[in-house]
């Protein structure tokens, strides 16, 4: 039995023109050599097939045809016992991707099996701590005098003229606080969306922040998408100049909200340390 598990945007439905594969396997056992055979040459077969489609290729080999991506039940399961163990800031920065995953093929079973290991484990608060620390090294593209800080250009020290990357500054932002939120309260569903809903009716976000998150992810992933479809590109690095001054207005008002959300956050579950 196999289940063929999708990590990231794919696990959270929200990709874009621009995302890659972030996949893997999951083995109900440790497999024979004969079998690792065939799951090495099927992961082969399925990556490549997925890039002849228009789903590049990962650049950090977050795929299933990586060896280290096909693990058996037990093997994931330890695999989570030590980001827990040892939540670095490197460690989370390489696994941070894994905690949005859904099973796209195979057996959702064996999926769920794993989910219900690992469940407790993403609930312990040095864990949760450590996740929200990270989180709060990303800062919304606001100065402390509300104007908007702009990106730094690719190959060059200096800030471009009105760019902001709504994808890494804001929607990440977003998509932190509701996962960390999720996994203090044992959801285990992937999508941001569908995490905020959930959360609405428990005790770990208010109804109101839950609502206005998920209207400000509405928001800016709408700018996100009509970027990259009126310019024929797959970056997030959108113009603030071609917005209206309204859309201005409620994208100031969007970084405050996430802002002040991710800063309570940091603060009940990392004590506000930093």
């Amino acid at each position: 039995m196999f289940a063929w598990l999708v990590y990231g945007s794919q696990a959270r439905e929200d990709q874009t023109m621009g995302s890659d594969q972030d996949n893997g396997l999951l083995l109900a056992n440790r497999p024979s050599q004969s079998q690792a055979d065939y799951f090495a040459a099927m992961a082969e077969y399925v990556c490549n097939g997925l890039a002849k489609c228009g789903i590049k290729l990962c650049d950090g080999n977050i795929m299933a045809s990586n060896p280290a991506l096909r693990l058996s039940l037990e093997e994931a399961v330890e695999e989570a016992k030590q980001w827990v163990k040892a939540p670095t800031k490197d460690a989370i920065m390489h696994f941070n991707i894994f905690l949005d995953v859904r099973c796209a093929a195979g057996d959702v079973s064996l999926f769920k099996q794993l989910q219900k290991r690992r469940a407790p484990l993403m609930q312990q608060k040095m864990f949760l701590a450590a996740l929200a620390r990270h989180s709060n090294e990303i800062s919304v593209p606001l100065s402390m005098f509300q104007k908007f800080i702009y990106e730094k250009a690719k190959n060059d020290k200096r800030k471009e003229k009105d760019v902001i990357d709504l994808k890494t500054r804001a929607v990440a932002l977003i998509n932190n606080i509701a996962r960390i939120y999720a996994l203090a309260d044992g959801i285990l569903l992937p999508n941001t969306l569908a995490r905020l809903e959930a959360l609405s009716s428990s005790s770990q976000l208010s109804k109101r922040d839950a609502a206005n998150l998920r209207d400000i992810w509405l928001f800016l992933n709408r700018l996100r998408w009509r970027h990259q479809l009126d310019n024929k590109v797959t970056d997030n690095r959108v113009s603030v100049s071609m917005l209206s001054s309204i859309e201005k207005h409620q994208l100031k008002a969007a970084f405050k909200a996430i802002d002040r959300t991710n800063q309570a956050m940091v603060m009940k579950f990392s004590g506000g340390i930093s």
